[in-house]
């Protein structure tokens, strides 16, 4: 909902849910479970502040009219998914004319202002680089597996967001959440945004394509399993009925297993971002 000098990691501790009381004759109590969803909101499962995209500048002419800039970008790589990286590219056009309307952006087919070059992995924790007219732009990071995923549209749009402002003569804000936010020796206090208008950024967190895709299935589990509490905290502690117990019992074990596959899907996260408990 993307997004960290190094990572600021929160990791969330799954309740793990243990002990099944089987139904005797006399009145038999239910296990005491206090049940609760696993992860109670799972971006805080990662914390990437944009801080993880802090990238290295170099002194940029003023030569150049900041008002109109060109954009020229190098092939997609094969590995990388070609809409998404394409919408990244236009949703950062998008995010610095709006906010300033007398700027334009056009992207040519070569030689503009600013070339814009693919990087799988760019390593020591930036996510971009600009220098002179050369910016260059991670698209992905490796996982706890050291397998390749790629960025979200937002994360790569942040990046190229925040590199157009390099471009453009802004150097670091010390506020976590400013587009222009870094922790380095280009960070200034008070921060001049030149007189333009700052986009903000679309994240707070790191994110990737098959983060976003299991986070959306950890949701719609998540809301099951709230569900199913509910019905199952109907429930008194101690039952005489066999068949209310069994049915109680029976909604413990669905949510169960959805406990299961909730932490699968936190663990697996957590790998995309790399995250080590």
């Amino acid at each position: 909902m993307g997004l960290s000098g190094g990572k600021i990691i929160g990791i969330v501790a799954v309740l793990a849910i243990v002990g099944i009381v089987l139904f005797a004759k006399s009145n038999t109590n239910l296990p005491s479970t206090n049940l609760e969803p696993p992860i109670e909101n799972v971006d805080s499962a990662l914390t990437l502040i944009v801080e993880n995209s802090e990238n290295i500048i170099t002194n940029t002419a003023n030569s150049f009219n900041k008002n109109y800039i060109t954009i020229s970008y190098d092939p997609i790589p094969h590995y990388a998914n070609d809409n998404h990286v394409r919408n990244s590219i236009s949703d950062a056009i998008t995010q610095w004319t709006d906010e300033n309307p007398d700027m334009t952006i056009q992207l040519v087919e070569s030689n503009g202002d600013v070339q814009i070059e693919w990087k799988k992995v760019i390593f020591a924790g930036h996510t971009g680089l600009m220098e002179g007219s050369i910016m260059d732009v991670e698209l992905g990071s490796l996982d706890c597996n050291n397998n390749w995923n790629q960025y979200s549209i937002f994360s790569i749009s942040d990046t190229i967001s925040h590199e157009l402002g390099h471009y453009i003569g802004l150097e670091h804000s010390a506020e976590p959440t400013h587009l222009m936010y870094g922790d380095d020796e280009f960070t200034q206090i008070p921060f001049d945004d030149l007189g333009y208008n700052i986009p903000d950024n679309h994240l707070d967190f790191q994110s990737w394509i098959e983060y976003d895709i299991i986070e959306n299935e950890y949701d719609d589990l998540n809301r099951d399993y709230i569900k199913l509490d509910r019905e199952y905290s109907q429930y008194p502690e101690t039952i005489s009925s066999e068949s209310q117990y069994q049915k109680a019992m029976q909604l413990y074990n669905q949510l169960n297993q959805l406990n299961t596959e909730m932490n699968i899907l936190v663990d697996e996260m957590n790998c995309i971002a790399d995250v080590t408990p």
